[in-house]
C-alpha cells in the first residue's frame, strides 16, 4: 500500500532554521517560568507529546509542581513559548533531573535544548545543586546528543521503562557533576 502526503497539506514553517548565535536572533527571552505561564506551557506539552508519564497537560499540576520542587525554563519568541524544559530538584541529595524538554514544532532544529540545558545548569549551580542527570528517550538521538555534547556521562539504559508519546520506550541515563 502506498502512502503519500500532499505538500499543500503541510503548513510551511515561517521561521528559518538557525543554530548557534543565529538561533538566538529568534529568541525574545530565556527565562524561568512563572505560574502565569502554566496554561501556555500545558498547551505546548499537548502539541509535543501524545502521552506523558505525568499530568503535564494540566495547568493546575504545573502550577503545583512550580510551587514544590520543579523549576521550568522557557525560550520565548514574542508572546509564544518556543521551547521549555524543567529541573526537578531534590534538595536532600543536591541533585536535579533535567527533564520535560519540549520544542514547539515550528521551532525545532534550532539548538534550543542546549540553550535551555546551559541556562538550567547555571541556575542549579546557584542553588547549590551538585549533580544534574536526565532520563532521555533512547530513540531520541538529538536529545541524547545534547547531553553527551554538554559533558554528561552515559549511565546505562532502562529497557521499555516509560510510556511516553503513545508507546513504551527505553530510556538512557545521563549524569554530570555541576
Amino acid at each position: 500500500m502506498a502512502f503519500s502526503i500532499s505538500a499543500s497539506r503541510i503548513p510551511a514553517n515561517p521561521l528559518p532554521r538557525y543554530k548557534g548565535s543565529a538561533a538566538k536572533s529568534v529568541i525574545s527571552a530565556v527565562r524561568p517560568a512563572q505560574t502565569d505561564d502554566a496554561e501556555n506551557l500545558a498547551a505546548l506539552f499537548q502539541r509535543v507529546f501524545p502521552t506523558y508519564p505525568f499530568p503535564i497537560f494540566d495547568p493546575a499540576y504545573l502550577k503545583k509542581s512550580m510551587q514544590d520542587n520543579v523549576r521550568y525554563f522557557l525560550i520565548t519568541h514574542g508572546e509564544n513559548i518556543a521551547a521549555s524544559a524543567a529541573c526537578e530538584v531534590d534538595e536532600a541529595s543536591l541533585t536535579a533531573e533535567m527533564t520535560d524538554f519540549a520544542a514547539d514544532p515550528l521551532y525545532r532544529g534550532r539548538g534550543f535544548a542546549g540553550i535551555l540545558l546551559a541556562e538550567m545548569e547555571k541556575a542549579m549551580k546557584r542553588e547549590g545543586i551538585i549533580t544534574g542527570y536526565t532520563i532521555a528517550r533512547s530513540i531520541s538521538l538529538p536529545m541524547n546528543a545534547v547531553f553527551a555534547g554538554a559533558g554528561y556521562r552515559f549511565g546505562g539504559m532502562l529497557p521499555n521503562n516509560t510510556n511516553i508519546s503513545g508507546a513504551m520506550e527505553s530510556m538512557n541515563i545521563w549524569y554530570k557533576k555541576l
